[in-house]
């Protein structure tokens, strides 16, 4: 099956809402696939992010990463490939297209290129913007 994008904004509404945001992890995964649903960011531009970077807490712990893993170690490809999967595959039983989907993390970025097309962005403009990252 080949990759697909999320281009449907009930679908990642959907994924979203699956997400017990009364846990640590929820919390964690629901913050994680905002941002990336948001932002375009590349899945390790968004790991590499670091408290400071988003100025939740003053003096700023140094170089503590912003998403861990449940032992507390920074969270990889890999432990988001995961999780993003788990929460696809939640929402997909909602009677959404998103099981007929293989969803990736890239998939991400190109929703939001999708949403931005049909926001009214110029075209040279979100290609420009996507070229340009990292």
């Amino acid at each position: 099956m080949a990759r697909s994008n999320i281009s449907k904004s009930p679908e990642i509404k959907s994924v979203l809402a699956r997400i017990d945001r009364r846990t640590p992890s929820g919390q964690r995964d629901y913050a994680l696939f905002s941002l990336m649903f948001n932002t375009d960011a590349r899945v390790q531009e968004i790991l590499n992010l670091r408290i400071c970077d988003l100025r939740l807490v003053s003096p700023c712990p140094a170089e503590q990463r912003g998403f861990l893993n449940d032992r507390g170690t920074p969270l990889t490809r890999f432990g988001v490939r995961y999780l993003l999967r788990k929460h696809v595959d939640m929402a997909a039983g909602e009677g959404t297209t998103l099981a007929e989907k293989s969803i990736h993390h890239r998939s991400l970025r190109h929703t939001t290129a999708i949403h931005l097309v049909k926001a009214g962005v110029d075209i040279a403009t979100i290609s420009q913007w996507l070229a340009t990252r990292g």
